[in-house]
């Protein structure tokens, strides 16, 4: 663990413990949070996709389902949610209104019976284009004023972030180091963080 990890659990520990009565200087500044950033960033775009996939007839969370189908058909729903990293009820419930909305059909899988699997109606091909311009346009309004470098920079970041979040699972972990010094471990476990 190196110092900023050490300070970064220091001070969660510290607005934990304490509440409000946490000093101004370990206040959380959100304007300089690149994950709330991100957040803001991530509904900005859910909000300018949707405007744009109503025309289309669909809506920001069929978005990444799509994709995926139009990568590969025939993807049962555990293997969608397995690359989407989304929760099993979400995932029906997307898929159900995609069923209802006529961008999908379902079929038996022939191999296992309890399973189904996934594929496009025609209507769903036929916006294939339409959508991703549609993404593309979203993304633009958002990202303009910025460098292409700023930009494919941050996307690289964030696409790094969401590639560690889906490997953690959402949990906090911290590599076992034996060597720590005891208020470092201390800290840690208060927090609850296991080594």
């Amino acid at each position: 663990m190196n110092a900023e990890q050490f300070n970064f659990i220091a001070s969660f520990v510290t607005c934990h413990r304490f509440g409000s009565r946490v000093p101004k200087a370990m206040a959380f500044n959100r304007m300089e949070s690149a994950t709330y950033l991100a957040s803001l960033l991530a509904r900005s775009f859910s909000r300018a996709l949707r405007e744009r996939g109503q025309k289309l007839g669909f809506a920001p969370g069929q978005f990444p389902v799509l994709l995926e189908l139009w990568s590969e058909e025939s993807l049962t729903q555990k293997q969608l949610l397995d690359r989407l990293d989304i929760e099993q009820a979400t995932m029906a419930n997307t898929l159900a209104r995609m069923e209802r909305d006529g961008l999908i059909t379902r079929r038996r899988h022939p191999n296992d019976k309890r399973s189904q699997q996934i594929f496009l109606t025609d209507r769903a091909r036929e916006i294939e284009a339409a959508a991703k311009e549609a993404a593309r346009a979203a993304e633009q309004s958002l990202l303009s004023g910025f460098s292409p470098l700023r930009t494919g920079t941050d996307a690289r970041i964030h696409a790094h972030g969401a590639r560690q979040h889906r490997t953690q699972r959402q949990r906090f972990l911290i590599p076992r180091n034996d060597n720590l010094p005891l208020h470092q471990k201390i800290l840690l476990k208060a927090a609850g963080i296991r080594l």
